[in-house]
């Protein structure tokens, strides 16, 4: 697994400086191959116990209300603050105090008092809201830029602290929270780096990989030779089907650089399926692209936002936004890889638990609606 690429929440007051900072690390290295996960045992931060509810970011307050759950992995939020301008945001090719140590890591005490993470896991993960029962921890997530310019060993390391926090979560989760419920697995950027890790590891074990709806991979890569290397990880090839991958990165035609790693296999949100160039999506199969505060003042919905099509394994906007938040001069579109296409994955998380109950319905209470 590769050091992950970082989404950036928007929190009120940092809107400009957050998509300066995106910006700038975006235009300096698009996803590229994984490389191999490095166990880590000690490390010179304490590790979150999840036994604590201090740890966990989202639970829900009736896990009763839902028959399935979701454990949502949130986005990369963190930054140290000796490559940050202090006045704009912006991200800085070299440290403002040379002399100080790297910050590879978030501290757990840190995380938890973040509320950038907060806010974006709050609009993101409410995709499942209707259908899930919502779980996200917080974890010592990898630090920009170090994470993504840095020693590539060191770089690796404290991408494997942050998988480790993960890992422990989902085995929490599976052996005190889940009580036997079906699971869907989603994140986003950093989040889905390390889903698809864990996809690797803890979904070859059967039992697991049964329980497991669907897994959403978004704004990270999944390649045709991870797939052959985990023969028990398929991507999606139709809206209703479970125990698959979705995973795409939104981008528009005319894109200076791409996020979709070497190759990486895209599924087209609109289509629900592995898509090629040739699988067109029009804008009037897109159920409503939404846009949540504090990107803007109060939640707005466009449907028929925008088609799509996969090429190369990005995912390719037929009608790049021209301008308001969304509008990018690179037409990299990684911030809004929920927000663009909203509304489908709304239904499909539904279509695809539906589908879930009809192939074992003692397992199952009755129909999302």
């Amino acid at each position: 697994m590769k050091r992950a690429l970082s989404l950036f929440a928007i929190i009120p007051g940092s809107i400009a400086g957050v998509l300066m900072l995106l910006t700038a690390v975006c235009s300096c290295q698009a996803q590229t191959p994984a490389t191999t996960w490095t166990s880590v045992a000690d490390t010179s931060t304490p590790r979150p116990d999840y036994s604590q509810p201090q740890y966990w970011m989202m639970t829900p307050k009736d896990p009763g209300a839902h028959a399935v759950d979701v454990l949502f992995v949130h986005t990369t939020t963190f930054k140290d603050p000796n490559y940050v301008d202090p006045a704009t945001g912006a991200l800085l090719t070299t440290p403002r105090d040379p002399t100080a140590a790297p910050v590879w890591n978030q501290t757990i005490a840190d995380a938890v008092q973040d509320s950038a993470a907060t806010a974006f896991t709050n609009t993101q993960a409410s995709v499942f809201a209707a259908s899930c029962n919502i779980y996200a921890p917080f974890y010592r997530q990898a630090a920009l830029p170090e994470a993504l310019w840095g020693d590539p060993a060191a770089s690796e390391r404290a991408l494997s602290v942050a998988y480790t926090d993960v890992e422990d979560a989902f085995d929490y989760y599976m052996a005190h929270l889940n009580n036997g419920r079906p699971f869907i697995l989603a994140g986003h950027s950093q989040g889905s780096n390390l889903l698809l890790w864990l996809l690797e590891r803890r979904m070859s074990n059967p039992v697991y990989l049964e329980k497991m709806v669907a897994a959403y991979v978004i704004g990270w890569s999944v390649t045709a030779d991870e797939l052959s290397r985990y023969p028990h990880l398929k991507m999606c090839t139709f809206s209703t089907q479970t125990g698959c991958i979705v995973s795409y990165n939104s981008q528009g035609p005319l894109a200076t650089f791409s996020m979709a790693r070497p190759g990486a296999v895209s599924v087209n949100p609109l289509l629900m399926l592995r898509a090629t160039s040739a699988d067109v999506a029009p804008a009037s199969m897109n159920l409503g692209t939404v846009l949540m505060p504090p990107v803007v003042s109060s939640q707005t919905e466009m449907p028929q936002f925008t088609g799509a099509y996969s090429l190369d394994g990005a995912l390719i906007l037929t009608n790049p936004p021209q301008n308001g938040p969304m509008a990018s001069s690179s037409q990299i579109y990684h911030i809004f890889d929920y927000a663009l296409f909203y509304r489908n994955l709304e239904q499909n998380a539904k279509d695809r638990i539906n589908a879930y109950r009809t192939s074992r319905p003692k397992q199952m209470p009755p129909r999302v609606r």
